[in-house]
């Protein structure tokens, strides 16, 4: 009796760790692996079948060399559950299983999520844009500068990271370059409205953006989105969370490198034309649009 009392006890308790299914489909038939390097294959699940995320918290209980995925590094292998098989697979290969949030949210799949301050910095070759609006720039002195102090990245005391975020319709993560800073979570619910998710990672944001700290690893949340075209925002009751553009990866590709090199600039000096970006590169862009196709950003340069 006290051994079954205990296999109960032990079953309540796996279910209240790991209550939240995040449930994602193929795109493809694809290979699953018994190992993250995707070395060793045990399988293949074919397309549309459904497979269940791990967390990873419970990802980690059960391979301790597992520490989740980061799709800002390249690194998109994530462990699943297809059936009673448990193992590898490339995130690539997944698409949501609500319908109707792949059609909205999966055609951003091949993009890069940045604040729209962004673009215009680089439109208007002036990094005044994104420094009088990005978070580590106004709290620099507040509260960001004592993280700096042993930090490896030495480059950056004075200077702020760069955004490189990405979404779809299984998972988000806002994160900054040098990776110091991320805010991830699957998506597992998705209306005209609301998107659902499940808290995923929590890094040093909460110097950034305080109103975070209620989100807890694990719990399952809901917050208001707007989106428009190229453009998104969320809400968290009233207030704005984040305000960003979906862009073409070579789009964020000038970005950085107008940045990185206005950052070795005095802070009176100006890019000038031609000097790293010409006005012609600037103007072939693909730019971000609205949806109904406007543009914020005019064929002709100021």
């Amino acid at each position: 009796m006290k051994r079954f009392v205990l296999s109960v006890i032990i079953l309540i308790s796996y279910f209240c760790i790991y209550s939240d299914d995040i449930l994602v489909k193929t795109n493809k038939d694809t290979k699953i692996y018994m190992d993250y390097d995707q070395k060793n294959q045990i399988g293949i699940i074919q397309k549309n079948k459904t497979v269940r995320i791990e967390p990873e918290s419970e990802a980690h209980d059960k391979d301790d060399n597992y520490w989740g995925f980061n799709l800002l590094m390249n690194e998109a292998t994530i462990r699943v559950k297809y059936e009673n098989i448990e193992g590898y697979i490339n995130f690539d290969d997944l698409i949501s299983s609500d319908n109707y949030c792949a059609k909205i949210l999966h055609k951003f799949t091949t993009k890069i999520l940045v604040p729209v301050s962004y673009c215009d910095s680089l439109y208007n070759m002036n990094l005044k844009y994104i420094e009088e609006t990005d978070p580590f720039v106004l709290k620099y002195d507040e509260r960001i500068k004592y993280l700096f102090i042993t930090d490896v990245h030495k480059e950056w005391y004075f200077n702020y990271p760069v955004n490189y975020s990405f979404g779809n319709d299984i998972y988000f993560q806002f994160s900054a370059k040098p990776y110091r800073y991320n805010i991830s979570g699957f998506i597992v619910g998705f209306d005209k409205k609301e998107i659902t998710f499940v808290f995923d990672d929590l890094y040093d944001q909460l110097q950034l953006y305080p109103e975070l700290g209620k989100y807890k690893v694990g719990k399952e949340y809901k917050i208001r989105y707007i989106i428009d075209g190229d453009y998104i925002k969320l809400f968290d009751d009233h207030s704005i969370i984040y305000s960003g553009v979906f862009i073409e990866k070579a789009t964020y590709r000038y970005i950085l490198y107008f940045m990185n090199n206005s950052l070795m600039m005095t802070k009176n000096d100006q890019l000038k034309d031609d000097e790293y970006l010409s006005k012609h590169d600037i103007i072939n862009l693909v730019w971000p649009i609205h949806e109904n196709d406007s543009c914020d950003y005019a064929n002709e340069m100021n």
